[in-house]
């Protein structure tokens, strides 16, 4: 598609239909291309004219490199994993520019994608696929003891920063029920992430944002003031983790 390069000018309907047309086609994007591939380590060039960069990383993990931001106030990118091989796609700013805070983002699962905007002076997620989200069920019940207990595990979270969040049906004779989410297994990194209850049949749930230095594993833990109740059990358990930054 060809266009005018003369100066649009109020009232001149065919310069205004050009204008039009390079709006719908994202000029401030710089995308008249739409969609590249790569199947290696690539740094984005400032003249680089796709918006969509679908990544196949086979075994090994491949890192695209951002360019820089201040070259690149408005610019809008969108990066794919499309293969579902082991490796991940690293998503690097440029020296210590950042994503949302942190310096990369690892998209893990076939299918991730996240959509990133540039202000400037740093990048922001302004979209993501729920490839980026972790999560694990368990519909077992589950008998509390008195000491913290481990229960079941969320794995594969990269380091980075979470929006967290946990629901379980406690079955409690009126006893103190503690559960937890923690680093560790059969432990607890914090008050900051437990809840507790007395009441029988009772739903817990809480959320909170935490951040890890490096790949984690997030344990479900549990532990009751007595056992003594046929009660002490609990049910229908969830933690979910969506990656945030």
């Amino acid at each position: 598609m060809a266009f005018s390069n003369t100066t649009v000018s109020i009232g001149d309907s065919t310069k205004q239909s050009d204008y039009a047309r390079l709006l719908a086609n994202n000029v401030y994007n710089r995308s008249f291309k739409t969609i590249d591939s790569k199947s290696a380590n690539y740094t984005v060039l400032d003249t680089d004219t796709f918006a969509v960069l679908y990544v196949t990383t086979g075994a090994a993990d491949k890192t695209i490199t951002l360019p820089t931001a201040s070259d690149n106030t408005d610019r809008v990118l969108k990066i794919m994993k499309v293969d579902s091989g082991t490796g991940s796609v690293i998503i690097d700013g440029e020296g210590a520019e950042t994503i949302n805070g942190t310096t990369i983002w690892e998209i893990t699962e076939q299918y991730g994608y996240i959509q990133i905007q540039c202000d400037g002076s740093e990048w922001f997620v302004i979209d993501q696929n729920d490839s980026c989200i972790y999560e694990m069920s368990d519909t077992t019940d589950r008998t509390i003891t008195t000491s913290w207990a481990n229960y079941y595990s969320l794995s594969g979270l990269t380091a980075g920063a979470y929006e967290i969040d946990y629901y379980v049906f406690i079955n409690a004779g009126g006893e103190h029920v503690y559960v937890t989410t923690a680093t560790t297994s059969a432990a607890e990194d914090s008050e900051v992430y437990t809840s507790v209850t007395l009441t029988i049949n009772m739903p817990l749930a809480k959320t909170f944002i935490r951040r890890f230095a490096a790949a984690t594993t997030l344990y479900f833990n549990a532990k009751a003031t007595d056992t003594a109740s046929l009660y002490n059990t609990f049910s229908s358990s969830l933690i979910r983790a969506k990656r945030i930054a």
